[in-house]
This record gives structure tokens, sequence and C-alpha cells, in this order.
């Protein structure tokens, strides 16, 4: 029997978080994520960072590799796609 582990929680607002500077609105692991496209962007700002393996980002056009230990910031409503 093969083990598959995804880890995936969300941090529920509960008052006035949305006030603040910054909050975190979830905070996940995923194995291998599949092909992910946003034309209109993410309603929140999005903070990657990549633990291990690569991917590579596609921002207006430009294939952006993204190796381990690296962190990327999107502004919200940036459009952009993802490859793991």
């Amino acid at each position: 029997m093969e083990l598959i582990f995804l880890f995936f929680a969300d941090y529920p607002i509960l008052g006035n978080e949305k006030s603040l500077p910054l909050y975190l609105q979830n905070m996940g692991h995923h194995h291998c994520q599949d092909h992910l496209i946003r034309p209109e962007g993410y309603h929140y700002d999005q903070i990657l960072y990549c633990t291990k393996g690569s991917g590579t980002l596609i921002f207006e056009n430009k294939a952006i590799p993204i190796p381990h230990d690296t962190a990327i910031f999107i502004p919200a409503e940036t459009p952009h796609s993802a490859v793991a």
C-alpha cells in the first residue's frame, strides 16, 4: 500500500484580521500540483515557497524557473499560471 500525503489547512477570518497589513488566509503542502492557470489572477496577494523540486511560473508570457528554496510574491489580480 502506498501512502500519499496532502496537507491543507484553512485559517478562517474570525474578526478584524482583514484590517491588518498582512494575515494568513491559508497554508498548504501539495505534491505534484497540476498546471494551474489564473487568467484574472487570484483575489489575494500570494507568497509561494518551493521547499524542494522545482516549477515554472508563467507571467507576461515569460517562463520563470522556480528552483527549490525560492520564494515568489504574486500581487492580487495578477494573471499567471504555474507548472510543477
